[in-house]
């Protein structure tokens, strides 16, 4: 596709074709096929950034020559030795087959196609953005780069509705993308906080008058899975356990006749789950603890009215987990509580709660595990 864009630019230029020159469409379809190929490493990205740095250093060593010619003239300069007296050998270029593959050629190259659309005064739309972090988002090893770029893209953004250059600021969509990059970064303590801050950001500009950019669940639970993630379990529950309760509050006012301006935001069976699985992958023999008591406002939650909000047979396997394999297993009672917990999951399978243990072939978790692990 950047070949493709390559030769159609140059025709343009070379034939005096405008029509041939990429358009909007042009670029949005290459952007499309740039994101869906960030997940893949064998890419021909890695071949065309290659090819563009062996033409450089080409390029480079031609002005060197030329430089040695004109004030030189005819001297030839001899090989350099080293301390053995044998000729060194010539370096391998960067672009020779050794040089790794960069998982953020997929990024640079969206980010390529969005500096040549706004240096032909192109104006990308809200899509075109989300196509670049899109792509920053799907990078499977791209950790602390991929956040840091993503997060300055969409930050790019705002300056160019600032200055008039784009017709659209970053939405929730933007932003929430921006923090899911960041939560997947393994940036222990900077994520969260990172996350925190574009939260907070994203509140103030809705306050401000900013169309679409109230965040939603997705946001919270990119938040909420930042900290989860990288170490930070307790800020994790702490926001979610403010969630719910600002949520139970607002719906006690609306009863008594009182309705809030904004509905808060209601946490859904992923904020729960997000939760309870890293307190059970916790190093803390407290981990397990802490995972049935959210287990515990999960279904209470569930109880008072919120029948989607329900727990699946990953919010009980992670916790015997925790008993059988994880932190928790050295305490004398961790037996206890892997049957206490395995027996309350099967008791709720007969309430009706099917999911608990569904067909082997549709879910994500083996429900043998389950099983297996407390015997």
């Amino acid at each position: 596709v950047m070949r493709l864009l390559d030769r159609m630019e140059c025709l343009a230029e070379e034939l005096g074709m405008p029509s041939v020159h990429p358009n909007m469409r042009s670029y949005n379809v290459a952007l499309g096929v740039i994101s869906n190929s960030a997940t893949r490493a064998d890419t021909s990205l890695a071949d065309y950034y290659r090819g563009l740095e062996g033409e450089e250093e080409d390029q480079h060593e031609g002005l060197e020559k030329k430089e040695s010619s004109t004030s030189g003239g005819s001297r030839k300069t001899k090989p350099e030795k080293n301390k053995g007296g044998k000729k060194k050998k010539p370096q391998e270029k960067k672009g020779g087959h050794r040089q790794h593959f960069n998982p953020l050629y997929a990024g640079h190259a969206a980010e390529s196609i969005l500096d040549r659309m706004l240096s032909r005064n192109f104006r990308p739309d809200a899509y075109t953005f989300a196509s670049v972090l899109n792509t920053y988002q799907r990078i499977p090893n791209g950790r602390l780069d991929a956040a840091l770029a993503a997060d300055a893209v969409v930050r790019g953004m705002e300056s160019l509705h600032l200055h008039d250059r784009i017709d659209e600021p970053p939405d929730v969509f933007h932003y929430t993308m921006v923090c899911a990059c960041w939560s997947r970064s393994g940036e222990q303590g900077v994520a969260g906080e990172r996350c925190s801050e574009i939260l907070r950001h994203m509140m103030e500009r809705d306050r401000d008058g900013f169309p679409r950019v109230r965040p939603n669940i997705r946001t919270f639970n990119a938040v909420i899975d930042s900290h989860a993630y990288n170490g930070r379990v307790a800020e994790a529950e702490d926001m979610l356990l403010s969630m719910v309760d600002n949520y139970e509050s607002s719906a006690k006012r609306s009863m008594d006749g009182i309705e809030d301006e904004e509905l808060p935001i209601r946490p859904d069976s992923f904020s729960f789950n997000t939760v309870i699985q890293q307190w059970a992958r916790s190093r803390t023999p407290e981990g397990g603890m802490r995972a049935e008591y959210i287990l515990d406002r999960m279904l209470k939650f569930h109880h008072d009215g919120h029948a989607d909000v329900r727990p699946d047979e990953r919010s009980f396997a992670y916790i015997i987990y925790h008993y059988t394999k994880g932190a928790g297993r050295m305490s004398p009672d961790a037996p206890d509580r892997a049957l206490k917990i395995l027996r309350r999951m099967i008791g709720m399978y007969h309430q009706g709660y099917k999911e608990l243990l569904p067909a082997y072939n549709q879910n994500k978790t083996n429900p043998i595990f389950a099983f297996t692990s407390v015997v």
